[in-house]
């Protein structure tokens, strides 16, 4: 029984192994491709998320990744909202780009939006800290 439990672990991380190797090199394509890797040396924000992705479990990742893909923005009507908002997004973002999400927000009347520097797709995790204060900040001054 141990024998058959050893070999199913080892097969499990084999196989995650490898998910993660095409993960990672999927995100060094994409970057390379808009200069965040240049010279074999990547950002540190291609960094920061390889970890991200790499401490997410491959079916959480897939989960969020179908979720993503079913919405459609254009299909929401954001002029309708009537709340203040704020997005926060990184400079560096590859996979949803900063103009793109700068487009999207004039089209919410009461939006801010921040880019934090050094910053890729995912503030919260790469830069938790200054994200934290922006929110708190922003709070304050709805309330």
């Amino acid at each position: 029984l141990l024998g058959v439990l050893e070999n199913s672990i080892t097969d499990y991380l084999t196989d995650q192994l490898a998910r993660n190797r095409l993960a990672v090199a999927t995100i060094k394509k994409i970057a390379s491709s808009t200069g965040l890797i240049r010279d074999g040396r990547q950002h540190l924000a291609v960094e920061r998320f390889i970890q991200h992705l790499l401490m997410t479990d491959i079916k959480t990742t897939a989960i969020a990744l179908r979720a993503m893909m079913r919405e459609n923005v254009r299909d929401l009507d954001l002029g309708s909202i009537d709340v203040p908002v704020m997005v926060i997004i990184g400079e560096y973002d590859w996979l949803v780009r900063p103009e793109k999400i700068e487009r999207i927000a004039r089209t919410i009347p009461e939006c801010k939006v921040v880019k934090l520097a050094g910053v890729a797709h995912l503030p919260t995790i790469e830069a938790p800290e200054r994200t934290a204060e922006l929110v708190q900040d922003f709070a304050d001054r709805i309330n």
